[in-house]
């Protein structure tokens, strides 16, 4: 299990140049703990900011 932030969780759910590698964490290691802040408005930001 490893511990992921918002940003990890970011790359994972929303297309960027890091998303590859946010995959390949999941496939190296499928169990994730995360802060509940992930659900809080640093991630509803990072959503936001990635909308053209």
């Amino acid at each position: 299990m490893i511990v992921v932030d918002t940003n990890v969780l970011g790359y994972l759910f929303l297309t960027s140049e890091h998303s590859p590698w946010a995959e390949r964490v999941l496939a190296k290691d499928p169990e994730w703990a995360t802060p509940l802040l992930w659900r809080s408005e640093s991630f509803c930001e990072s959503q936001r900011d990635s909308v053209p």
